[in-house]
């Protein structure tokens, strides 16, 4: 549960983007479709919970929100070896 969901509807609505555009575009090395908010958005809620819901910290936690799902994703893109090169 969220201890002060009035705070939390401020940080949220203060990232009201239809997409993240804080990630360095040269330092991708695979071109992912940017993050909606409202995929961001709830991952963002569980971390500013499980720290506390602390004041002045929504863009950091928003940026490792946003990190976290780029990662995800990442790893979900990855292509295994066909079978059998592995040797």
């Amino acid at each position: 549960m969220i201890a002060n969901p009035e705070v939390f509807l401020d940080f949220t609505m203060n990232h009201h983007h239809q997409g993240s555009h804080h990630t360095d575009p040269a330092a991708q090395t695979d071109v992912l479709p940017t993050l909606s908010h409202d995929e961001i958005e709830p991952c963002a809620r569980e971390l500013w919970a499980q720290q506390g819901c602390p004041e002045n910290r929504d863009e950091a936690i928003w940026l490792e929100a946003e990190s976290r799902l780029q990662a995800a994703r990442r790893g979900a893109t990855r292509k295994l070896p066909p079978v059998g090169s592995v040797q």
